[in-house]
């Protein structure tokens, strides 16, 4: 078979296969578009929550811890610059441990504010190429599985309208031929004829419907017998007008 018969004809043998088959198809795009639609919203919501609320978090974090940072320092000088009664200097152990702690949680601040900014550009730059790669899929399901969609309805509504005509092809072959196998004649759709009677001699006066008798004795026994008048008495009748050759009597 060429590749022209293959794409002009084909084997189906359930109709509802198909219909099960286009309800899948509907359910799987539905499905796997909801999917791509919240993988997105969800990384468009992790790079806005980076971009803004934790830049903008770490920001203060940095601005605060550093000003902590001045204010341990102040006091570190403070409480080294300031004497005692004796002569001597004030310890300073606990304002220089307050400030190693503030310059920790300065340095803390720091590194989570660059992390911050690394991670929303690699997210970016991550969420480009998914798109990228997820494209030809988004476009099948947003165009493809329509369209076959649309084409599957086509196909089971000529597969259905095909089956009806089947289905009457089939049942007016087999008036055919039961016809055929009775000897019996298909029943006609043509109005039918009005009876016709022939017209014969003797009969009564013209427009009566009825069967005619014979108009002598001679041809009813010529009825009688299988056979018409014959011979010269037929032929002189038929001369004189008188079908039986007798002289008619005229009725007063």
């Amino acid at each position: 078979m060429t590749a022209e018969g293959l794409m002009d004809s084909a084997r189906v043998q359930s109709v509802d296969a198909i219909k099960t088959f286009r309800l899948a198809l509907v359910k799987f795009a539905d499905i796997a578009a909801r999917v791509l639609s919240d993988a997105d919203a969800e990384m468009q919501r992790m790079l806005n929550w980076l971009e803004t609320e934790q830049q903008s978090h770490w920001c203060d974090q940095v601005q605060k811890r550093a000003r902590t940072v001045e204010q341990c320092r102040d006091a570190v000088m403070a409480k080294k610059l300031y004497k005692t009664v004796d002569g001597g200097h004030a310890s300073a152990v606990e304002e220089e441990k307050a400030l190693r702690l503030a310059m920790q949680r300065l340095e803390e601040a720091n590194v989570r504010l660059a992390n911050v900014r690394r991670y929303a550009q690699r997210l970016q730059k991550e969420i480009l190429l998914y798109r990228g790669q997820v494209q030809r899929f988004t476009s099948t399901i947003t165009v493809d599985v329509p369209a076959a969609v649309a084409h599957l309805d086509n196909v089971v509504t000529a597969l259905e309208a095909y089956t009806a005509s089947g289905a009457t092809e089939t049942a007016m072959s087999a008036v055919v031929a039961g016809s055929v196998g009775t000897g019996e004649a298909l029943p006609s759709m043509a109005r039918p004829e009005p009876p016709v009677v022939p017209e014969t001699p003797g009969h009564a006066h013209a427009g009566e419907v009825g069967t005619a008798e014979p108009a002598c004795e001679e041809e009813k026994e010529a009825t009688r017998a299988g056979s018409p008048c014959h011979g010269e008495q037929e032929k002189a009748a038929a001369r004189a007008g008188n079908p039986c050759g007798k002289e008619q009597n005229e009725v007063p």
